[in-house]
């Protein structure tokens, strides 16, 4: 209130300073409009000073909720400053440790950079020497084929060539068993022949050698039907032995001579490059010598000599003869046998190596199989042929003691055995030719 009253008072001084400077301070008919004009003055200086009032107080109002306001942000301020101190500590840690994390991944890193150095590096190496590995296994695979191809290309050569030695050899082989054939039947009538000159010879007359005789040249002319060189020259001799006289007849001799040409003949159609059908074709020609001198008919007899001392000469030259051969055959059979079990046991050492081999150098299991089973089908073949030599090898001893305890056996069962033998010893052939 008190500085209402100033205020008025101020108020009113003020205005009659103005009224003064104004020149309204007149005289006293202007008092009227002078207090009219004051009373409006107040009037509204009455309004001004409300409207001052409200607007002071709404000004205090302002200004206390400005201050609460004011005091509110300044506490959300205060809590957001806290707030954003511990979020920045927060983030401070944050940041130590990331960097710490950071520098720990700079070093990681540098450490896997020169661990992938270190190991590119190896592995470089590595592939390097697997690479040159590689080559080098690829050119001994390359060389290995070659040398497969080139043997492959041998044994197709080998193959054409032991196709066309089995060819020649077949061909061979009939032109023997032709001439075996042909050989046989001859000594069928030899012995025939012998037969009659041994009765003829018992009998003492020479009217039945002379018949005999003819019957040999008979024969021989039966047989020159055959334009084979061995019974062209056999009959040739025995026309010529049968031109001459009774007394002058050399029937030994002559037959004797045959039997050199066959076996001349028969040893010059072994072609073979073999060393075992070497031996064996040493025993074909033995073979075919008992029957050719088994065969033989003893000599005509002479008239100074009696009929008996002929027989029994004639008997002992036939049985001394074919005691001695089969000893040769026994030795000739135990040479092919040795060299026979020689090539085995170089067969079997060839099959073991082979299988060494191939496990050394990594053979293909193709390959060795074909080696082997050429192999074992030569092993087998061997075998057969060394069983079939034991009992080629039994049969002659059996023959040879046979023919010790019956000296005094006809001729005819000892041809029959020579013939069985060169039979057996044909087969032996045989079986070296396919073998081979």
């Amino acid at each position: 209130m008190h500085s209402t009253s100033f205020t008025s008072s101020h108020d009113q001084s003020t205005e009659s300073v103005v009224l003064q400077r104004s020149g309204l301070l007149g005289g006293a008919g202007d008092t009227k409009s002078i207090v009219l004009a004051l009373q409006a003055l107040q009037e509204k200086i009455r309004k001004l000073e409300q409207d001052r009032n409200f607007h002071q107080e709404q000004c205090e109002k302002a200004q206390r909720s400005h201050e609460s306001y004011k005091l509110e942000i300044e506490g959300q301020l205060d809590a957001e400053r806290s707030q954003h101190r511990v979020r920045e500590h927060e983030l401070q840690d944050l940041l130590a440790r990331a960097n710490a994390e950071r520098s720990r991944l700079q070093a990681t890193l540098e450490e896997s950079k020169s661990d992938l150095g270190h190991f590119r590096q190896e592995l470089e190496q590595m592939l390097n020497a697997e690479r040159s590995q590689a080559r080098a296994k690829e050119d001994q695979l390359l060389s290995e084929l070659e040398q497969l191809r080139s043997d492959l290309n041998e044994e197709r050569k080998n193959a054409d060539d032991l196709a066309t030695s089995v060819e020649q050899l077949k061909r061979e082989r009939e032109v023997i068993e032709t001439t075996n054939r042909r050989l046989e039947s001859t000594v069928r009538e030899l012995i025939t022949v012998q037969n009659n000159l041994m009765e003829s010879v018992k009998k003492g007359g020479s009217g039945v050698i002379n018949s005999g005789a003819k019957s040999v040249a008979a024969a021989v002319r039966g047989r020159a039907t055959y334009r084979d060189p061995v019974n062209t020259s056999t009959t040739s001799a025995r026309k010529a032995s049968a031109a001459r006289p009774a007394n002058d007849v050399n029937v030994s001799t002559t037959t004797r001579r045959t039997t050199t040409q066959v076996q001349n003949t028969s040893s010059s159609r072994f072609t073979y490059m073999n060393a075992t059908h070497a031996s064996a074709s040493r025993d074909i020609r033995f073979g075919e010598i008992p029957a050719a001198r088994s065969a033989t008919p003893p000599r005509p007899p002479s008239p100074a000599r009696p009929a008996a001392t002929r027989a029994s000469s004639a008997r002992g030259r036939g049985l001394n003869t074919s005691s001695h051969l089969p000893t040769e055959h026994v030795q000739a059979m135990d040479e092919v046998y040795e060299e026979m079990q020689v090539e085995l046991r170089d067969l079997e050492s060839r099959y073991k190596e082979a299988i060494q081999d191939a496990a050394r150098n990594d053979t293909s299991p193709d390959v060795l199989n074909n080696v082997l089973n050429q192999l074992m089908t030569q092993i087998q073949r061997k075998t057969e042929q060394l069983r079939l030599m034991r009992q080629t090898k039994g049969d002659l001893g059996n023959t040879s003691l046979i023919g010790s305890e019956r000296r005094s056996g006809s001729v005819a069962k000892g041809v029959d055995k020579a013939l069985q033998r060169n039979q057996i010893v044909s087969e032996l052939r045989s079986l070296f030719a396919k073998s081979f």
